[in-house]
């Protein structure tokens, strides 16, 4: 149910053009990598010039994972072992459905 829901909040069939373009991938964190890599591979299906996937923390085994998905890593910190990204922040609110739409359809002020 729940992910119906969600589904039904965002827009179907949009086009995305990253043929030939240069595609910077980022998240708050990388814990695994599993999600950033089911994205990047999403992303190379859509031949991108270049990828670059850029993150403030990363561990460093995972960040040796990513180097094999994308044309560069850039990664601020980079500790041995990482219980949780929310270790590195003061504030580490979730965001919502309605600012990602926002977000998604140009409608956010930053």
């Amino acid at each position: 149910a729940v992910i119906k829901h969600r589904s039904a909040l965002y827009p179907k069939n949009r086009q995305y053009r990253l043929r030939d373009r240069i595609v910077i991938l980022t998240d708050d964190g990388i814990a695994t990598g599993a999600t950033i890599i089911a994205a990047a591979r999403w992303i190379r299906k859509h031949s991108p010039n270049y990828l670059i996937i850029a993150v403030p923390v990363a561990p460093l085994q995972t960040v040796d994972i990513l180097q094999q998905e994308a044309d560069a890593v850039d990664v601020i910190l980079s500790p041995e072992a990482l219980n949780s990204v929310g270790q590195f922040y003061e504030n580490f609110e979730p965001i919502t459905d309605d600012q990602v739409r926002e977000i998604l359809i140009g409608e956010a002020h930053f």
